[in-house]
């Protein structure tokens, strides 16, 4: 189990930065943070994205209005699938159960993604919005001087993306995404199991409501905070995220501990949506931090060195923090964790 973890964090590791990348680069600039928005909600979207652009072509800004509600269905659909699939286990499934064979029912849903892939393979056509700005053999070709194209110095992006006037670049796209990984883990992905097993009493419907919060908080607020963007400062509008989940966190996770439904319900609520200022134009920055020749290989090597170091220790910290000092200390991951900004 755990190789095919470490299989599945790799393969996304590889596929999230580039799917980004690629998503924006082919949209206006101007609505980045619309669509980087659209992206983070689901990591469906690349494909749906992908699966839409086979049909309308990338490059005709002129469908930007069309293929903007199915793009959203896409990402709806995708961001509250786990959250819909542990929800139903819990509720319809023993433990026993669940730890004889339920969670193994839950690695079927990946099957759905099967009919995309065939999908791209058969339409998609490549569409390359940066042509030219990095790749010297084509410039050779295209000049007619083969010896040129031949003797060119080979392009290195990853050797270019670690060099010394990019590290400021590259260490706040680390620090920004674990600030930004480690909110949405503790605010959503172990939020769901500190209400079910880890306070008492616990909360009935723990599942439940982390999907509703996931809905509501997360998925339709990011569309706005996304949108937003577009029209003023993203770094301002991610400040005041941080800075407001730091403030609020630890007393929202104080009254999540109460045990009740409702308080649990508008407590998470609240982290999220205040969450969701910073996740919404995170996307957008994280590819416009970076020029277009080493955009990719920066952009793929600050993400995932920063989300494996929130994504993989926030949830392990603040069980620990339960475990060792009480259900509210998990609550001051939050401040701790914006002095990133």
């Amino acid at each position: 189990m755990a190789i095919k973890r470490y299989y599945t964090g790799f393969s996304v590791g590889g596929q999230f930065p580039t799917a980004l990348s690629y998503t924006l680069e082919t949209k206006p600039k101007e609505h980045w943070g619309y669509y980087g928005g659209i992206f983070s909600v689901s990591s469906f979207v690349p494909l749906a994205h992908a699966c839409l652009n086979c049909i309308i072509p990338v490059h005709n800004n002129s469908f930007h209005g069309n293929e903007t509600p199915l793009t959203q269905v896409a990402g709806n659909g995708g961001v509250i699938l786990g959250n819909l699939v542990g929800a139903l286990a819990r509720q319809f499934l023993t433990d026993e159960q669940l730890h004889s064979w339920g969670w193994r029912a839950a690695f079927f849903s990946g099957a759905a993604i099967i009919p995309v892939t065939f999908l791209l393979h058969l339409y998609a056509q490549e569409y390359n919005p940066n042509a030219g700005e990095n790749n010297n053999a084509h410039e050779g070709e295209q000049t007619g001087d083969a010896t040129s194209a031949t003797t060119l110095p080979e392009k290195q992006p990853l050797r270019e993306a670690l060099k010394r006037e990019n590290w400021p670049a590259l260490w706040s796209c680390i620090l920004c995404t674990t600030l930004f990984g480690g909110g949405y883990y503790l605010t959503i992905v172990w939020m769901a199991i500190y209400m079910d097993t880890l306070i008492s009493p616990s909360i009935p419907g723990a599942f439940w409501i982390n999907l509703v919060n996931n809905i509501v908080g997360i998925s339709l607020a990011t569309f706005f905070t996304s949108w937003l963007s577009d029209h003023y400062t993203r770094v301002h509008i991610m400040l005041f995220g941080a800075i407001s989940v730091g403030i609020v966190g630890p007393f929202m996770v104080w009254i999540i501990s109460w045990g009740e439904v409702v308080g649990a319900l508008f407590a998470q609520m609240l982290i999220a949506i205040l969450t969701s200022f910073y996740s919404g134009p995170f996307h957008a920055w994280i590819v416009e931090k970076f020029p277009v020749k080493i955009r990719l290989s920066s952009a793929g090597v600050g993400y995932n060195i920063g989300i494996c170091l929130s994504s993989g220790f926030t949830p392990a910290v603040a069980t620990a923090l339960v475990q060792g000092i009480g259900p509210v200390a998990p609550g001051f991951i939050y401040p701790v964790s914006k002095h990133d900004i």
